[in-house]
Parts: structure tokens; sequence; C-alpha cells
């Protein structure tokens, strides 16, 4: 086989999400002695697979990375998001492919889509990588895109800001102003996604607080009605108020321990970044350094909603991957 139909045999098993580790291993193993003879698609596309069939060769991966440094600028944005996606959905944290990266985005920031930049964040994001200016910009462009964000696309970047402590006002306006007509197509790790992301930030709008409650509130109850028709959970008696949600005693102030814990807001206030960083000189373009900033938050010591989203390419149908899986058995 040559070194592309390696490539391609490995996109396949990850598409078809058929876990055969030692077919992936043997693939893995010949493609990292030619990673010089691929192009920057099929780089990415290595990348990806890997990270999708959670194959965590590091040899092979830092190999990759050796081979993508030289030739970062060379990549699509579509072929970045992959490649990002696959160190970090194997918990890889190359720093100085990450910083590349990070370099040709800046540049390049406009080129990308709102979910791919969503993308981009979540995967700095869960290899705990905060890049101050490139994440400014991934803000900027992507609230000037909120409206191609699905939900599960706006709790991803929400989490993922929340998760690096950085705090953009003009971002999550617009994430909570987007939300909140699409409360409802939240499922519910999304929403608990969504509402620690605010909660942590501290920019959580009194309407979508609201809106959040409520719809927690209203499939807490449709849960427990589901459990009690099926005879898991009995029907006890108890008040209901004028929406006919049960009344649930809340703790006193003494037995809550979370208030012995200072209020944000009490203390000294957050300091901007410090002359030093300030100071230090920047290869960001003119626009990206004139942007708002908001300083960092500081660690609230609630760790967040854990999260791992494959990109919109993966979100193949269960069974339409059965079905091709099948088809593909059949064949052979």
């Amino acid at each position: 086989l040559s070194p592309e139909e390696l490539v391609a045999s490995l996109a396949a098993l990850a598409f078809l999400s058929l876990r055969d580790d030692f077919l992936a291993a043997a693939l893995c193993e010949e493609v990292s002695h030619c990673l010089h003879t691929l192009g920057s698609s099929e780089l990415a596309l290595l990348s990806w697979s890997l990270g999708t069939l959670g194959l965590r060769s590091v040899a092979t991966m830092e190999a990759l990375a050796t081979e993508v440094i030289d030739r970062v600028w060379r990549f699509d944005a579509a072929d970045l998001v992959k490649l990002v996606f696959g160190f970090a959905a194997l918990g890889l944290r190359h720093g100085p492919l990450l910083d590349s990266v990070a370099e040709a985005l800046l540049w390049r920031v406009e080129r990308f889509s709102a979910r791919g930049l969503a993308q981009l964040s979540w995967a700095f994001a869960t290899l705990s990588f905060p890049k101050h200016q490139m994440m400014i910009a991934v803000a900027k462009q992507v609230a000037l895109q909120i409206d191609m964000l699905s939900a599960e696309d706006l709790a991803c970047v929400s989490w993922a800001f929340a998760t690096l402590r950085l705090r953009h006002g003009r971002l999550m306006h617009a994430v909570a102003k987007e939300a909140a007509p699409k409360i409802e197509h939240f499922d519910e790790e999304d929403l608990a996604r969504l509402a620690w992301a605010f909660a942590t930030l501290d920019l959580a709008p009194p309407e979508l607080t609201r809106l959040l409650v409520a719809e927690a509130s209203k499939r807490a109850d449709a849960a427990r009605r589901r459990r009690q028709s099926d005879g898991r959970e009995p029907d006890t008696e108890c008040d209901t108020g004028p929406e006919g949600s049960a009344d649930v005693p809340v703790p006193s102030r003494q037995d809550d321990t979370r208030n012995s814990r200072p209020r944000r807001g009490q203390g000294e206030r957050p300091q901007r970044r410090s002359e030093e960083a300030t100071d230090r000189p920047s290869s960001a373009p003119a626009d990206i350094q004139q942007e708002d900033e908001f300083p960092p938050v500081g660690d609230t010591g609630r760790p967040g909603p854990e999260v791992r989203r494959l990109p919109p390419w993966s979100k193949t149908p269960q069974k339409k991957r059965k079905q091709k899986a099948q088809e593909a058995l059949r064949k052979a």
C-alpha cells in the first residue's frame, strides 16, 4: 500500500467506528516511516483518524508534529482543525506545534468557519494551552458568525473560554443572545456546560439565567414523571407551585458551606495583565491588538464538566455507521 492508501485505510476505520487495535497499530507503524511523502491534507487526516480511534501512538504523533511545524502555513483552515483535534483527543500537548498553529490562525482567522473555531478553542482548552492573542482573534470572529453555531457549538466554545479562565464580554454576550431562543435544543450535558461557563466567568445575564433554571426544572420534572410512570419512583404527595413544580426545601445559609467563601467582587479587583506582559512585542495584526480583552478569571476551584466533542464531519449517525460497516465487511 502507498502512504496515501495507508492513511485512507485508517480514516475508513475511524469513519466507520471499527476498532481493530492490531490492524490500526500495524497501519500506523507503517505510515510513520513515510510521513515526509504525505501532503498537508493526508497529515491532517492521519491526526484526525488516530484521535478518533483513540490510538495513542506517541512516537507517530511526535514525528507527525515535527513534520508539520515547518509546513503549517500550507495547511488550509479545515486541515488545521483536523490536525489539532487529533492531538487534543489523544491528550498530547506539543508546545511548538500549538505555537505554530496559533500563529498561523492569527493571520488567517477570517478563513475559518465558526464551527472550526469552536473546535479549535475546544482543543486548546482541552490541552490547557491558552494563547491570549489567538483566543481574542477567535472570540472576535466567532462573535461575528455566532448565528452559524448550533446549540452544541455554543456550549463548546463557552466551555473552552471558561476552562481557560478567559473573559470576553462581546463573545459571551453574543453566545447568550444566540443561546436564549435555542435553549430547548441543548441536551443535558450541553446545558450544564453552558450554565457552568457563564457562572465561572461571572457573565451570566439575568434573562439567560432564568431560561436555564426554567429549562432545567422542566426537564427534571419530566424525568421524575417518567420514573413514576415506570414504577421506579413512588408518587409522593407534595405541595406544588403555580406551574406544577414541587416545592423543594432550601438549605439554610448556615448549612451552606459555599457561603463561607468570599463572594466575587468583595475582595480586590483582579489585576489586568502586567506591564511586562503588555510591553511584550506581539506579531499579531493591529486590529487584533486593539481588541477589548478582559482579565483572566481566577481559579474558582470548581472543575468544569468534561467535554469531548468530535468535529462536525465525524457526526455520522450511528445507524448509518453500522450499515456502512456491515457493507464493508460483506465486501471483504
